[in-house]
């Protein structure tokens, strides 16, 4: 069995599948305001290849495998 996501990477698997973008989903999951733009873009990539995200996003989407773009 799969493990469950927390909330907060329940929130970005939400987010990116409304918005298609990783970097609009981590920064309506996370606290963003002491990053830079380029560490949020960089920590939003690296949350996106999290496997308990990918599955919940493929779930969502209802796929065997989640269609996620870089």
């Amino acid at each position: 069995m799969a493990l469950k996501p927390t909330a907060k990477q329940e929130a970005f698997a939400v987010a990116y599948v409304e918005t298609g973008s990783a970097v609009e989903a981590y920064k309506s999951a996370y606290s963003t305001t002491s990053n830079s733009a380029h560490a949020i873009k960089a920590t939003a990539h690296k949350t996106l290849r999290n496997e308990r995200i990918q599955a919940r996003i493929a779930e969502r989407l209802g796929v065997s495998r989640p269609a996620v773009s870089e």
